[in-house]
């Protein structure tokens, strides 16, 4: 089933590119540590070799806590940080959250974290 944004619209990767490019520029920073810890995400370096996980995000009430695998590359975390910062956005901006592991869901947070990371994708049309 298709995602809906709260505004009505089908998500699809210019909306995921919006938010992310709208959160670089707010926070004048393309570091997805800097920009969750100034979004109000708790975040906490794990360092624990049984996990198989980059990163993780967590929600309790209003708390967002972005759990990170220490034992990773900078390159590795800093997108799988992005990553979650993108599902984040997602979630902040559908109507109800989506599955967890849908592959689309999945898909669209890696367009997020490299627009995050990197801002170059091209304009969209919408």
């Amino acid at each position: 089933m298709a995602l809906r944004c709260i505004h009505g619209s089908f998500l699809g990767e210019c909306m995921v590119r919006g938010w992310m490019k709208e959160l670089r520029q707010k926070w004048r920073t393309d570091d997805p540590l800097v920009i969750a810890e100034m979004e109000g995400v708790r975040v906490v370096f794990a360092e624990d070799e049984r996990t198989d996980w980059d990163a993780r995000l967590l929600r309790a009430n209003e708390q967002w806590l972005l759990l990170v695998n220490k034992r990773q590359g900078d390159v590795r975390t800093k997108f799988a940080m992005a990553h979650e910062l993108a599902h984040r956005e997602i979630v902040l901006n559908t109507r109800r959250p989506p599955e967890a592991g849908d592959p689309e869901v999945e898909r669209l947070c890696d367009v997020g974290a490299h627009e995050l990371l990197f801002g170059e994708s091209p304009p969209c049309d919408i």
